[in-house]
């Protein structure tokens, strides 16, 4: 009785053989045997002849394909293209290139690219859900407070809130009440904008009706895009000199930085 055969995981250039082999006129079952493949492997290679050999051509590197096995797509296929372009640049200048090197370049197209933005969007509420709990380890699955965001209830609601401090004794009829109020009511004094002003000063609105002169409003200022962004890398070099400041503060201003930068990018497309 043979042994079991030994796995065998083939290149990209090792499919891009078989499938020449193939249209020389090789058999299945002589390649399986040459290459210690199943017959049913080089059959599923014949078939994504055409996949395979899309993806091979799409490559800058025939060294790589010597060594790639999967042909699975890279995350950030934008920074890929970005990195190698440089490395490629780096190369002809002669210019010395390190692991830490490459490191920094590849962190700074990261954010140039806008890609700390996706990387956020990615993060699923479930994810972050349970970073809270972790954080907050009163709030547990195992006290009942695991709900599904598309399936929260009142009794839901009341039962998360009886476990916040100051808010043990809120009850289901408490909260179907809060849920009754008129729609239409905002809840607060809707205020004008010369109103607001007025109050911000201290004035009265008795004090206000013997005014007969309208207080002129300034007009709103218009930002663009490149001075948003101008502003978030100032600060952010600001952030760098400072050595006390974290990087959870320096993270929220990158993710502000990458929105605006995907803001002019659509915009400028669209023109």
């Amino acid at each position: 009785m043979s042994g079991k055969r030994k796995r065998v995981v083939l290149t990209i250039k090792d499919k891009l053989d078989i499938i020449k082999k193939l249209e020389d006129g090789g058999s299945s079952k002589q390649l399986a045997v040459i290459y210690g493949i199943g017959e049913t492997t080089v059959r599923d290679i014949r078939k994504n002849k055409e996949k395979i050999i899309t993806y091979a051509s799409s490559s800058d590197s025939t060294s790589l394909l010597a060594k790639r096995k999967s042909m699975k797509p890279s995350m950030y296929e934008e920074l890929d293209r970005a990195m190698l372009e440089w490395f490629n640049q780096q190369r002809a200048k002669g210019n010395p290139v390190s692991g830490p090197i490459c490191a920094k370049r590849a962190e700074f197209f990261f954010y140039a690219l806008g890609m700390d933005a996706m990387a956020w969007n990615l993060v699923k509420p479930v994810t972050i859900s349970r970073a809270w709990k972790k954080i907050l380890p009163t709030i547990e699955e195992k006290e009942g407070l695991d709900f599904d965001e598309e399936d929260i209830s009142v009794a839901a609601v009341a039962t998360i809130l009886q476990h916040t401090k100051g808010l043990e004794n809120v009850t289901t009829e408490n909260i179907e009440k809060w849920l009754e109020v008129d729609s239409t009511e905002p809840g607060y004094e809707v205020l004008s904008d010369s109103e607001i002003i007025r109050r911000a000063q201290g004035q009265t609105d008795e004090s206000s009706e013997n005014e007969e002169e309208e207080i002129e409003l300034i007009p709103e200022r218009h930002v663009n895009h490149a001075a948003a962004l101008q502003w978030t890398e100032n600060l952010l070099d600001y952030l760098e000199q400072q050595g006390d400041m974290i990087l959870p503060d320096r993270l929220v201003i990158r993710k502000l930085r990458a929105t605006i930068r995907n803001k002019q990018k659509m915009t400028n497309s669209s023109q």
